[in-house]
């Protein structure tokens, strides 16, 4: 790929973590979908979405093993 063919703005990762987090509950504005969409590379998306889905149930069975501990069960 040529040097002149990229976009100029890339989108760094923690905008990629914002928009992917803001993505899995829902709150994503309109201009932030048009950036991505623009000047993102879907792999880094996908990458991104799935270590946090990961990150999302290893934190709520952690929670929900926590608990019933806790409650003697």
């Amino acid at each position: 790929m040529r040097q002149d063919a990229q976009p100029k703005d890339k989108v760094g990762i923690l905008k990629v973590a914002a928009s992917v987090m803001a993505a899995m509950f829902g709150v994503r504005a309109g201009k932030y979908h048009q950036r991505d969409v623009a000047q993102g590379r879907p792999a880094v998306y996908v990458v991104v979405g799935i270590v946090f889905t990961v990150l999302f149930v290893l934190i709520l069975s952690g929670v929900v093993m926590l608990v019933t501990r806790l409650a003697g069960a």
